[in-house]
């Protein structure tokens, strides 16, 4: 978020799976950066979600985390325009461009 703040970009933060939906049906988010390691649940089931919403599911999407994700994985999380990074492998610069 940090990052993000730093360009004048308004952002906004969800710890828990349940959170994010709710978020998601309150704002229209221009892009999403998912954490696939969410407290309450998997990123997985976010996504799902949002792909079954008319106005959300063609939105842009990084998938930020620590897992390596297979084929089967990244296609199950597709949604708008998709973009994989994987923390400990990206500097925080490449993420922030």
């Amino acid at each position: 978020m940090t990052l993000f703040d730093r360009h004048g970009v308004e952002t906004h933060h969800a710890q828990k799976r349940r959170e994010a939906i709710q978020l998601s049906q309150h704002i229209l988010p221009d892009l999403l950066v998912l954490d696939l390691n969410i407290s309450d649940g998997d990123g997985f089931a976010v996504v799902n979600w949002l792909r079954q919403h008319n106005r959300l599911y063609r939105t842009p999407l990084v998938v930020y985390t620590a897992k390596d994700l297979d084929d089967t994985d990244r296609a199950r999380l597709k949604l708008g325009q998709t973009m994989f990074l994987t923390k400990g492998r990206i500097a925080p610069e490449e993420f922030e461009q």
